[in-house]
């Protein structure tokens, strides 16, 4: 065995330091895999590293990337020329034989109601359709909100029977009275709130996305379901959303009622 003297030991350990010191400076310049291997990110980016560049960092990817998407969104937002005007869609609670609401759906209602109030919107007007069980649910929405809202009452909201022409006309002429563009010496947006069926609401719907209205019962709408729509003042219409019941706990949805309810 070779004994090595202080000085040589020196100088050796010098060049291990030396050489780590380079492949350290080597790594800085080029942390990029060697390789062409494809990554996969989180939010469904793909990137393919090269010597080049450092570019393949995921956060740097998606950092970029989201703040594309903000970009876009805020573009889109301006697109759309103020004010508008905006309503919302909401299906009653679950009712009885009686056309009353049940302790369920009155509390549906209220989970409905606190949801509204929670969006702090400043509601022009509050209508409902002349069934009891519209005009229940209306009656709390009411009564939960942070402003004095009054009930009006409207039968082109009641529910029907799509499958008969006339009663198509009745709900389009309803469509026609609340889904308009905000008036021209309006300055602020504004805020509707319709109480009322499933049927009319899937109508509406499928109007506001220029779809078949003859696909309305492809539409599911829960019990105490929030839509919202906004109106243009070009008339162009954007749904934000339809049966939302993100508010309301899974052990309270309801969708169709405890009995078979006639439909006029």
């Amino acid at each position: 065995m070779v004994k090595l003297t202080k000085r040589t030991q020196a100088l050796l350990g010098l060049g291990a330091f030396g050489g780590g010191l380079a492949y350290y400076y080597c790594y800085l310049n080029n942390q990029c895999p060697r390789n062409s291997k494809s990554y996969r990110l989180k939010n469904d980016v793909s990137v393919t590293p090269t010597n080049k560049s450092c570019s393949c960092s995921s956060k740097l990817v998606k950092k970029e990337r989201l703040h594309q998407i903000d970009e876009a969104d805020e573009a889109e937002f301006r697109e759309y020329p103020k004010p508008s005007h905006n309503v919302f869609l909401i299906r009653h609670g679950e009712y009885d034989e009686n056309g009353q609401l049940t302790e369920f759906g009155q509390y549906q209602a209220k989970l409905t109601a606190a949801r509204l109030n929670a969006m702090h919107m400043r509601w022009q007007e509050l209508v409902s359709s002349t069934k009891l069980r519209a005009q229940e649910t209306a009656s709390i929405i009411a009564d939960e909100q942070a402003q004095q809202l009054a009930v009006i009452s409207s039968e082109l909201l009641d529910e029907t029977n799509l499958d008969k022409s006339a009663n198509k006309e009745k709900v389009e002429e309803a469509y026609k009275l609340y889904f308009h563009p905000p008036m021209a010496d309006q300055k602020d947006n504004t805020y509707t709130i319709l109480v009322g069926h499933g049927n009319v609401f899937r109508y509406f719907i499928c109007r506001a996305l220029g779809c078949p209205v003859e696909n309305y019962l492809r539409i599911t709408l829960h019990h105490g379901s929030i839509t919202w729509i906004t109106i243009k003042p070009n008339g162009y219409e954007k749904v934000w959303s339809v049966g939302e019941i993100s508010h309301m706990p899974r052990k309270n949805m309801s969708y169709s009622n405890i009995f078979k309810a006639p439909i006029s």
